[in-house]
């Protein structure tokens, strides 16, 4: 089959039919892929927030790979095809993971922990020998982040796949993981305080994404940039990083302090 991917800001409206039509689900643009003779691992690079496909919630699942080339033989990508994950084609995601689970100590990935259909992760690297030490955590976003531990202590955080999920569980909890593991001394957070007011209802732990910002007196302020689900990377723009709010429903007052974490 031929092996090629298909880069959606560079796809027009005549190229549709070929990924299944306007409207087509993950699993029906895998299909028509293959129908057309294109190897069925290939998935959609994305390179916008948004997507042509009208189903925003399976186009963003296409957003986190590209099949693009095949690792060398020592187990490792080239740059662009360094986060790959073949979604889709359980076999070749074991035969992938059970590569770098045996040249790196730590990995890190990005989709396939939640409930879908093409979310093999956990029962990869079950498979493989991982243990599980946690699997959903009561915050938003992120809930479906997975970490456990596999042979000779390697660690594997496997990070929910809406871009502002992986981003927030990144700097919440990866990148700290790190440095501790470097005995590095570097905080993950500093204190910070809301400059306006903010309603939280989910009965989660919230980060909410902040622009930072210091008055006359050189005081740093917190102000919410709330976006439109976990999908909208664009809107983290114009931020700084997030604030780490206790589960609501709760009002927070302009002044609450919190932690800020920075990406």
């Amino acid at each position: 089959m031929a092996m090629r991917v298909a880069w959606l800001k560079d796809l027009r409206l005549k190229d549709l039919a070929e990924v299944g039509g306007k409207n087509a689900s993950l699993g029906e643009m895998i299909g028509a892929l293959g129908a057309a003779g294109n190897d069925p691992r290939l998935l959609l690079a994305l390179a916008e927030a948004e997507l042509l496909c009208g189903n925003a919630r399976e186009a963003r699942k296409l957003a986190r790979t590209a099949l693009q080339r095949q690792p060398r033989d020592d187990g490792a990508f080239d740059v662009l095809a360094s986060a790959t994950v073949a979604i889709g084609d359980e076999a070749l995601l074991r035969e992938r993971l059970a590569v770098h689970l045996r040249t790196h100590e730590v990995l890190i990935l990005s989709g396939g922990v939640s409930m879908g259909r093409f979310d093999f992760v956990p029962k990869v690297l079950a498979e493989l020998g991982v243990q599980c030490l946690l699997h959903g955590i009561a915050q938003r976003p992120g809930k479906p982040m997975w970490f456990g531990t596999g042979e000779a202590g390697r660690a594997v955080f496997a990070l929910p796949g809406n871009p502002v999920s992986t981003l927030v569980c990144l700097s919440r909890y990866v990148l700290p993981a790190l440095y501790a593991a470097m005995r590095s001394t570097r905080e993950a957070s500093e204190r910070i305080a809301l400059a306006e007011a903010l309603e939280w209802q989910p009965a989660l732990t919230g980060f909410m994404p902040v622009a930072v910002s210091h008055d006359a007196w050189g005081r740093p302020w917190a102000t919410p940039r709330p976006t439109n689900g976990s999908g909208d990377f664009a809107a983290l723009a114009q931020t700084d990083g997030f604030v780490e709010l206790p589960p609501g429903p709760a009002s927070f007052n302009k002044g609450f302090v919190t932690r800020l974490y920075r990406w």
